[in-house]
C-alpha cells in the first residue's frame, strides 16, 4: 500500500497526482502512496493535542534540520505548482512546518486515524507495541510519515501523518 522513499528528493522524478474532490493524492506512478523515512528526531513537547468536534486530535512536532526543512520545503512547492498547472488553480501553500528564530524548525505530524480510532503502529527498539502515551518530551524517534494535501479555500494544506513510530529508548 505505501512506497518507502529514504530521499526525499528521490520523489520528484515519480509522484502522480490525482484529485479526488477537494483531496490530492499524492502517489508514486506504480499507484502507491508515499512513505518517507526520518531517522532519529527529537520531539521537543511530547505528545500534544487539540479538540476538533468534541473529539481529541494527537500530534507531534518533531525537530528538523535546516536540510530536511529546506526538502520538505521544496516538496511542497513543487507539489503546489504541479496542482496549480494541471488543474488550472491559484493557490498558496499552508505548509505544517514552523520556522522559529531561536529554537530548531519543527514539522508537525498527526496520528493516523480511522473512525477516530489510532491506526499508527508505535513500537519501542525491541519491536514491542506501546501506547501513544508512552511517548515522551524529548523522545528520539525513527519515524514514517506520508503527506496528505487537500484544497480548502484559496490554500493548498499539506499534512503529514505518521505510519509507523519508533521510540529509540
Amino acid at each position: 500500500m505505501y512506497y518507502l522513499i529514504n530521499d526525499i528528493v528521490e520523489i520528484k522524478s515519480n509522484k502522480l497526482l490525482k484529485k479526488t474532490g477537494n483531496n490530492i493524492h499524492i502517489l508514486v506512478k506504480s499507484g502507491q502512496k508515499i512513505k518517507i523515512v526520518l531517522k532519529n528526531v527529537t520531539i521537543p513537547f511530547g505528545l500534544e493535542y487539540y479538540k476538533y468536534k468534541k473529539m481529541k486530535k494527537f500530534f507531534l512536532k518533531l525537530n528538523i534540520n535546516d536540510l530536511l526543512s529546506d526538502q520538505l520545503k521544496d516538496f511542497e512547492n513543487d507539489i503546489l505548482d504541479q496542482v496549480n498547472e494541471i488543474y488550472m488553480l491559484n493557490l498558496n501553500v499552508k505548509s505544517q512546518i514552523l520556522y522559529k528564530s531561536n529554537y530548531k524548525n519543527q514539522l508537525i505530524v498527526k496520528f493516523k486515524e480511522f473512525r477516530n480510532k489510532i491506526q499508527t503502529k508505535i513500537i519501542n527498539q525491541d519491536k514491542n507495541s506501546m501506547s501513544l502515551f508512552e511517548i515522551k518530551e524529548k523522545d528520539n524517534l525513527d519515524i514514517e510519515i506520508s503527506p496528505n494535501a487537500f484544497i480548502y479555500n484559496d490554500d493548498l494544506i499539506i499534512k503529514w501523518t505518521i505510519i509507523t513510530l519508533n521510540i529509540l529508548r
